[in-house]
């Protein structure tokens, strides 16, 4: 395993796992962070979190391989929350180019309505899933928000990756159903 490799001091074991983390990286924070610059400095910070807490790294479940990429996910989800909390204390928001003249304090109306918008849509993802029987609510969550392909997951259940496949698309259609009922 490239981790455990990289775990006792081999640079070139990380080195073989950086192109295919950073691409998982980069797909995980771009609707958090926004711009490259902003991802580009998370993954930055995640990859020095995650090579000071690299001895700490306990692989679970069947492949250690999706528990590295597992790991790497949740410690950049967490560095690109601290980023933009950090953002938001220093009163500017997500890194976006403002105008001279712009006032960097959002409306209070403006503000509050937005979070009642995130709020209800949150409430109804939520109810959504809450429909879906446990496979589906899974199947959704590790494909979505866990990022984890469905060839992989295939693996794991002990089926064919089409089957997968379309156990996936089945579970999305019941998600959206569901999404679409509660609207």
């Amino acid at each position: 395993m490239l981790m455990r490799r990289y775990c006792d001091g081999d640079d070139e074991a990380f080195a073989s796992m950086y192109p295919q983390l950073r691409r998982r990286l980069r797909c995980l924070l771009r609707p958090l962070c926004g711009n490259d610059a902003a991802i580009d400095d998370v993954i930055q910070d995640t990859l020095l979190r995650a090579h000071k807490a690299r001895r700490r790294f306990e692989p679970r479940g069947r492949d250690p391989n999706l528990a590295v990429v597992a790991w790497y996910m949740r410690i950049a989800r967490n560095v690109a929350y601290d980023h933009v909390r950090s953002e938001a204390s220093n009163n500017r928001g997500p890194t976006v180019e403002r105008e001279a003249n712009e006032d960097p304090r959002p409306d209070p109306e403006t503000a509050l309505e937005s979070r009642r918008q995130q709020q209800r849509a949150r409430e109804a993802v939520d109810n959504a899933l809450a429909n879906l029987d446990h496979d589906q609510r899974a199947l959704v969550r590790l494909t979505k928000l866990d990022d984890v392909r469905p060839c992989t997951l295939a693996n794991e259940y002990g089926v064919s990756p089409g089957a997968m496949r379309v156990r996936v698309h089945r579970a999305f259609t019941a998600f959206r159903q569901a999404l679409e009922a509660a609207s």
